[in-house]
């Protein structure tokens, strides 16, 4: 896998961050010795309302709907708690119930909890950069216009149910920038079709 991460710009030929790009080519050089076509299970999470985030977003903005104070009481609480604080938790607990990329994974929820829409929300729990970081970027008057995350269609989709408007969304930015590019270049890689 190390010796992987120097062609990573020749097979990508842009800056592209998804690190299962390299377990992809792996698969795919292993896949090739027997196979010239191979199927993969790439987009199924979009397709079938897969992914966490998805059921968390929907729950977060019924809370906030139905039980106001409720939802305010959980956005404080969270707030208290450091990454620290989650870390230290999730050691303590058994080793079945501990979650990887905990500190990740705390920052997603507090970044949902504290946007102020459905589509801020689902931004934050997208992204694995956090909101002010980019804000300190994009600060030069130049960029004041940039739509910093691209999700300009979420808007024109309102009246639509959230999760066809998370799937939509995910279906336009995330599938197409990542999930696809990456399983088409790591199986052109060698020469496997994917």
């Amino acid at each position: 896998m190390l010796n992987l991460i120097d062609k990573l710009p020749f097979y990508y030929d842009e800056p592209f961050g998804d690190d299962s790009a390299l377990p992809t080519m792996l698969v795919s050089k292993l896949a090739k010795k027997d196979v010239t076509v191979a199927l993969s299970a790439d987009g199924g999470d979009e397709v079938f309302f897969g992914y966490s985030k998805y059921f968390a977003l929907k729950k977060i903005i019924e809370l906030k709907e139905k039980y106001p104070l409720k939802y305010s009481l959980l956005k404080f609480g969270v707030n208290l708690l450091t990454e620290t604080t989650i870390s230290s938790f999730n050691r303590v607990l058994p080793k079945s119930k501990r979650q990887s990329n905990i500190v990740m994974k705390f920052n997603k929820f507090k970044n949902m909890l504290n946007a102020t829409n459905p589509k801020e929300m689902f931004i934050r729990a997208s992204s694995k950069v956090e909101p002010d970081f980019l804000d300190n970027i994009l600060v030069d008057g130049k960029f004041k216009e940039f739509d910093k995350t691209n999700f300009r269609e979420f808007d024109r989709l309102n009246g639509n149910d959230i999760d066809e408007q998370m799937m939509a969304m995910d279906y336009k930015t995330f599938m197409v920038d990542d999930v696809l590019c990456k399983v088409d270049r790591a199986t052109m890689s060698t020469s496997l079709e994917g």
